[in-house]
């Protein structure tokens, strides 16, 4: 697994930002507005500096909060920071302010009376996470989960799942679906058991009683296509699932 070394990851990070800032500092002018945009350059007055982005500011706003509190931080205090320092009442900032103040804490803050609490507003400002957590996005998620509740729920909190802890978590799935298959479909002792219908059998008996019923003289190219044909399915359900096992190893192979 290869590390960043202090250098690579400062240049990452400052990639990040700047990168959001841009992309920010050109879509602000689009913003809700659904149309097909034509834009080569920035379209609006830079002469101040780039204008102020509420997804990167409340970003700023976390890393106070990491600053002060470290790994301990948590919705909680995230909520104590954006009473003190989220000046706008418009939309899930106001409806969490609100809640806040009637001491409704996350995830009650995000979910009470929220229209839009299913917004984007939670993952579009989750780069600072990914910041913070190089090489391992299951803990960037659990804290952008802490973020997204205090102003979010639902789809608006649980899209941080469903797009990044859930991928993750698609090669474990993979491995053991392949393991609880073949387990399964190699079980001899409990099919034996339990079923006395011959059109049941399941293809382990099947060999098992080929092999049995005249151990002296049995069809050797019988029994062989038999098993060969029963480890077919195993072979299919590997090949299905093993891009998922290689997305994972490559996911993970490089640290940062």
């Amino acid at each position: 697994m290869r590390q960043l070394s202090v250098n690579e990851l400062r240049d990452r990070i400052r990639g990040c930002y700047t990168g959001k800032n841009i992309g920010g500092t050109f879509g602000a002018p689009f913003e809700c507005l659904r149309q097909v945009n034509t834009v080569t350059f920035y379209t609006q007055d830079l002469s101040m500096g780039p204008p102020a982005n509420d997804d990167l500011d409340l970003q700023l706003v976390w890393l106070n909060a990491v600053e002060k509190f470290g790994r301990t931080v948590d919705s909680h205090i995230l909520g104590e920071y954006w009473l003190s320092y989220i000046i706008p009442n418009w939309v899930e900032y106001g409806m969490a302010k609100a809640n806040l103040r009637s001491s409704l804490l996350p995830p009650l803050s995000g979910y009470i009376d929220n229209t839009y609490g299913n917004s984007c507003g939670a993952f579009i400002r989750s780069e600072i996470w990914a910041c913070l957590a190089p090489g391992h996005p299951e803990i960037a998620a659990a804290y952008a989960y802490e973020d997204a509740i205090v102003d979010h729920c639902e789809e608006g909190a649980f899209y941080i799942f469903n797009r990044v802890v859930l991928p993750l978590m698609r090669p474990a799935f993979a491995v053991q679906m392949i393991f609880k298959f073949v387990e399964s479909w190699n079980n001899y002792f409990i099919p034996a058991l339990i079923l006395n219908d011959n059109s049941k059998k399941t293809m382990p008996i099947v060999i098992s009683l080929l092999r049995s019923s005249n151990f002296a003289d049995y069809d050797n190219g019988l029994v062989y296509m038999v098993i060969a044909f029963s480890i077919l399915p195993s072979v299919i359900i590997y090949l299905f699932l093993s891009r998922f096992i290689i997305s994972g190893i490559t996911q993970g192979g490089v640290k940062g």
